[in-house]
């Protein structure tokens, strides 16, 4: 499991939000995890089903001091409705309504179903300076 993005927060502001949207309108279910630096324990954990923008929003709660250098791992599974045989999987991050990054994968079958995962790093160090 590789980070393909990092997401930088400000330590002093508010905790972070995850929205969660499947492209095209697609049903799905996903599993979220938040994970410490080693990516072996999970700090937080979570659920939904891509129903709703309202139930695909979750505020992590646990603190930010500990969020710096984990991880957000999203499994999803989505249903191949055609005409569509891809499957997008978007999730954004927000701290205090602000936009911090909304990192991304898309997967193609021929499948009734695909998995879609998403996995990104967490940096309390502002982009673009040294950590």
């Amino acid at each position: 499991m590789t980070a393909t993005q990092t997401i930088h927060f400000d330590p002093t502001k508010g905790a972070l939000t995850v929205q969660l949207l499947c492209g095209n309108a697609q049903p799905g279910s996903y599993d979220v995890s938040v994970l410490d630096p080693s990516m072996l324990n999970v700090l937080e954990h979570w659920s939904g089903d891509f129903q709703s923008p309202t139930s695909d929003r979750h505020t992590i709660k646990t603190p930010l001091a500990q969020l710096d250098g984990a991880y957000i791992r999203l499994t999803s599974e989505v249903a191949l409705l055609p005409p569509y045989n891809t499957a997008t999987v978007f999730v954004t991050v927000t701290q205090n309504g602000q936009k911090l990054g909304a990192p991304s994968d898309s997967e193609t079958s021929t499948a009734s179903s695909v998995e879609v995962d998403v996995t990104f790093a967490l940096s309390a160090t502002p982009a673009g300076k040294p950590g």
